[in-house]
């Protein structure tokens, strides 16, 4: 059970809280919100802690590419770039080649190029900020995963190529890149693959209480209610 409500706390806190006082305030806090009381949790624990064991065997051990995934995600580097994004391919390529002119003299130069093109031209919320991106990860999925993969394989102080997106097209330059914060990856491992595991187990418990709730019949006293159960078992 205590390891059980480790599991709960950090699922409503996150895990950067390490002094235990203050912990315990927050998770107190997080549990009247939700009006989870004593019972209720101990209870919560209890289905939990035995639907985690039903279920072990069908949970299998983080591979190598979702650990090294996550690591990416929570600690890897991140670019900065400025974006350009039109409905023409044809303009946004024009645009390249005037910024790409403008490179050569300097990457001052260039860049201010590229700020004046996208506050005039593009489409992107970004273009009051001359096309400024907030700094983008490897895997972050806030933005496409052909516009990631362009501006990762290009380097800092360069243009991307021409990208085809969902509406329009784009152009960035890649100012330059920051570091993660410095944890290495062996050192993160555990975390990343504990973080993994518990994500697998989750998922799996979950299908576990979907298969149950398939096949349990509900006969509600009050005919009115019949529908709330027929919601929850489509």
């Amino acid at each position: 059970m205590r390891a059980e409500r480790e599991v709960v706390e950090q699922a409503l806190i996150g895990t950067g809280l390490t002094d235990r006082q203050q912990r315990g305030r927050v998770v107190a806090e997080a549990r009247a919100r939700r009006g989870w009381g004593p019972q209720w949790f101990d209870g919560l624990l209890r289905r939990n802690a035995l639907a985690r064991k039903l279920t072990a065997a069908d949970v299998a051990k983080p591979g190598e590419a979702e650990v090294v995934r996550l690591y990416e995600v929570l600690h890897g580097t991140r670019r900065e770039v400025r974006v350009l994004v039109m409905a023409s391919e044809r303009d946004v390529a024009r645009h390249r080649a005037e910024v790409a002119a403008a490179l050569t003299q300097s990457r001052a130069s260039g860049e201010a190029r590229f700020m004046i093109l996208a506050t005039e031209n593009s489409s992107d919320v970004s273009a009051s900020r001359g096309g400024l991106l907030d700094p983008v990860g490897r895997y972050d999925a806030t933005y496409p995963d052909a516009f990631r993969e362009a501006v990762f394989e290009t380097s800092t102080g360069s243009l991307t190529p021409v990208v085809a997106l969902d509406e329009g097209f784009a152009v960035a330059l890649v100012l330059g890149e920051r570091s993660g914060g410095g944890l290495h990856f062996e050192e993160a491992r555990p975390d990343l693959e504990r973080r993994l595991r518990l994500d697998a187990e989750q998922r799996a418990m979950a299908a576990m209480f979907e298969r149950l709730r398939a096949t349990m019949r509900v006969e509600p006293l009050d005919d009115s209610l019949e529908w709330s159960w027929q919601q929850q078992v489509r």
